[in-house]
């Protein structure tokens, strides 16, 4: 719409115009005509007689002047229509091209606005997709470390499982090595039982063959002395028969002799076979001692042979276990410090997020005091917890009081000059901490 300021001055124009035309119209009217006055009029009529003609002609003229008056005033009506049609043309050109200019600026600023919120938009989502990223990357360094962790874990694991196959293939093969020689020993004993039965069988055979052939001896002896003695009692008899009484006598004395000598002889054997039996005796003793000391030494070498093995595979079971301590120990050890070290590089980074954090927020809280205008009715020291949300280029985009002072004009002081001193600066990677963050604020504490 056309303000009245702007329509004051064609208006002003106007009627300067018309006054000015009125005034010619004024002037350029004869003052010596009659003019027809309602008033004076009835003081004429009574003063003289008119004639009818003169009275027409004076009409007519009055007519032909009020008609030209009457034209007059309506081409004075027409040009300040006209001119009122101009003014109108011109105040709706302006006002065409004012709005046109409103239309263009306006079109100017949506296209500004668009472009603005457009930028905005594609800042955000810039940001967005930069928090997006910066997510995703977190996201994938934890899972990472959870991979690595993971790894190291299934790493470790598949080392004990190893270390414990490894151990438990040691421990198999001890145990086949020992079920090895023990199956040895087993067969060497089963060999030596049947190798001392096979001699033992032998050697009873070569006792009874002994013995038979000792049986078969005695039988002979006994069958020749038989013979002898036969021999002899045919010789006694004739020598009898021949000296009946001498030999009668030496018969006796014979039978005498031979019952003498067939005790000494059965005392012989007697004694012969005590003696042989004391000797088969004596040496199935010293036999069964000898097999006894053998089969002793035997029990012996092979219980220090198994002592021997028991002690080696002991050793190399002790020897498998102290190595394999050593490791886990040593593993432990090198995990122990890898963790330390990993703590302690957490606890520094940490402990210097913190120290820049505490760093950008006291550079912050300085920026803001010094952008902060106090306000007259705060007195005293005051101050305020005030929470601020920040895109991640450092423009506020909200600050508030969360914790009162109690005074609000001094709370309300805060959240301007907060506003005031965006943008804020901060560490980029510690956007996060600072998208929305808190500090007190209290000017000369």
């Amino acid at each position: 719409m056309i303000s009245k300021r702007k329509l004051t001055g064609p208006f002003i124009l106007a009627l300067t115009l018309h006054v000015l035309l009125l005034g010619v119209f004024m002037f350029s009217f004869d003052s010596k005509s009659p003019v027809f006055e309602t008033g004076p009029a009835p003081e004429i009529i009574e003063a003289m007689v008119i004639d009818e003609s003169l009275i027409q002609a004076e009409a007519e003229r009055l007519k032909t002047q009020q008609n030209k008056l009457l034209e007059s005033q309506r081409q004075m009506e027409e040009a300040k229509r006209q001119e009122d049609e101009k003014l109108k043309r011109q105040q709706l050109v302006e006002q065409q091209k004012k709005m046109a200019a409103e239309k263009l600026k306006a079109e100017q600023l949506a296209a500004e606005k668009r472009k603005a919120e457009e930028t905005a938009k594609q800042k955000a989502e810039a940001e967005r997709a930069a928090i997006e990223k910066r997510k995703t990357e977190e996201a994938a360094k934890q899972k990472a470390a959870a991979e690595k962790l993971k790894a190291e874990q299934l790493a470790a694991e598949k080392r004990k499982a190893e270390a414990a196959a490894k151990q438990k293939a040691e421990a198999e093969r001890v145990a086949a090595e020992k079920r090895k020689a023990e199956e040895a020993a087993k067969q060497k004993a089963a060999a030596e039982k049947a190798k001392a039965e096979q001699v033992a069988a032998e050697k009873r055979k070569a006792e009874e063959a002994a013995k038979q052939k000792a049986e078969a001896e005695r039988v002979a002896a006994e069958k020749r002395k038989a013979e002898e003695a036969a021999k002899q009692k045919a010789a006694a008899e004739k020598a009898k028969a021949e000296q009946l009484a001498a030999e009668k006598r030496k018969a006796e004395e014979a039978a005498k002799q031979k019952a003498e000598a067939d005790r000494l002889a059965a005392e012989k054997r007697k004694a012969e076979e005590t003696a042989k039996r004391a000797a088969e005796e004596k040496r199935k003793a010293e036999e069964a001692a000898a097999e006894k000391r053998r089969q002793e030494e035997l029990a012996r070498q092979k219980a220090e042979a198994e002592k021997r093995e028991a002690e080696r595979l002991s050793e190399l079971a002790r020897q498998q276990a102290e190595k394999l301590r050593q490791e886990e120990d040593a593993r432990k050890q090198a995990a122990a410090a890898a963790e330390e070290a990993r703590k302690q590089a957490e606890a520094k980074r940490q402990q210097e997020l913190s120290d820049a954090k505490n760093k950008a927020i006291a550079e912050i809280r300085n920026k803001v005091e010094r952008s902060w205008i106090r306000p007259v009715s705060s007195q005293g020291q005051l101050k305020c917890t005030i929470r601020v949300n920040l895109l991640s280029d450092g423009t506020v985009m909200d600050a508030s009081v969360v914790s009162s002072s109690g005074d609000p004009a001094f709370d309300r002081s805060a959240e301007n000059a907060v506003n005031k001193a965006s943008p804020l600066t901060f560490p980029k990677e510690l956007y996060a901490s600072f998208r929305s963050f808190t500090f007190v604020f209290c000017p000369g504490c």
